[in-house]
């Protein structure tokens, strides 16, 4: 009888450990999976390679995904479907957010839990040099005496710098009616501000700065909290207009909301030493991104106040 008893105990110890979840393994066993909702090429999307690579001199391989089907929906599905161990990670932008609240995707943001963001894309607002426009109010003064006669271009019908714009001009500028022209890309709402077909190009820092050099542009203000530390003179909207007029579209990781801490944890880790080192650093400076590192707590508070402006701005475009 004794045992039998014992014989069961040890056969229920075995269950038992066998039965403990795969967090208690070490993480990760195998290349990780990053699903990125962009292209490849971009500027972002450079940027998590860079990460990636850093991650797999230092023990965490991980593969590169592009998967922009569907504005990225399928990057998100598929690491949804994927066991969450945390090998399926998602790199995602502030689209992430939209596509949740404007259609239907297969996911809400709740089926995600942040990990880290890596880097934040402030959006700026150009004219041409020679409209002689020096500010952002006297902008908005010229389109008001000028009723019909000022748009302003961006990248898309449902771009974060119309959502912008368009909530920053109903609350401040309730009595002027500025036009949005959507542009397949910032290049073309680039040239078509040179071509005088639009008054402003509303983009970001890097489609910008070959104009800005060569003195065709004119920057009249930038979404980041901060003024950007390569145009001192650009003013924030923020500045202007108070702290709830800030966007940095991030780019982060996020993966499924049932992936066990500690291996959230080790992912956010990994992206912190990442960005700080100089070597990562310095390749971020060659493509023209900032790093600006964010750990699960501070990242999810971000996405928070992200979704409010942007249920916000979606309610002023109706």
């Amino acid at each position: 009888m004794k045992r039998l008893f014992g014989t069961s105990l040890a056969i229920l110890a075995m269950l038992v450990l066998f039965a403990l979840p795969c967090a208690a393994a070490k993480f990760p066993q195998r290349a990780i999976t990053v699903n990125v909702v962009f292209g490849p090429g971009g500027g972002a999307d450079l940027g998590m390679r860079v990460v990636a690579d850093f991650a797999g001199k230092n023990g965490m391989a991980m593969n590169v995904v592009n998967k922009p089907a569907g504005g990225g929906s399928q990057a998100a599905l598929d690491t949804l479907s994927a066991r969450p161990d945390g090998h399926a990670v998602l790199f995602a932008s502030t689209s992430l957010i939209t596509l949740s609240l404007t259609q239907s995707p297969g996911y809400v943001m709740s089926d995600f839990t942040p990990v880290a963001n890596i880097s934040n894309m402030p959006l700026t607002f150009s004219v041409l040099s020679s409209s002689g426009i020096k500010t952002f109010q006297e902008w908005m003064d010229r389109a008001k005496a000028e009723p019909g006669k000022f748009s302003y271009g961006s990248p898309g019908p449902m771009s974060a710098q119309r959502m912008f714009i368009e909530t920053l001009v109903k609350e401040k500028f309730p009595d002027v009616r500025v036009s949005h022209v959507p542009y397949a890309s910032g290049h073309e709402a680039n040239t078509a501000l040179l071509g005088g077909q639009i008054q402003a190009a509303f983009g970001v820092p890097g489609t910008h700065k070959s104009y800005l050099q060569s003195g065709e542009f004119t920057m009249l203000a930038v979404t980041s909290v901060e003024r950007l530390p390569e145009y001192p003179d650009v003013p924030t909207f923020r500045e202007l207009f108070g702290d709830r007029y800030v966007w940095e579209s991030y780019h982060g990781l996020l993966v499924n909301s049932k992936t066990p801490k500690n291996v959230v944890d080790a992912l956010a880790n990994m992206v912190e030493a990442a960005l700080k080192d100089p070597e990562v650093l310095e390749r971020f400076d060659k493509i023209g991104i900032t790093a600006n590192f964010m750990n699960p707590k501070d990242f999810a508070a971000r996405l928070e106040t992200l979704t409010v402006f942007i249920k916000d701005s979606l309610a002023n475009l109706k």
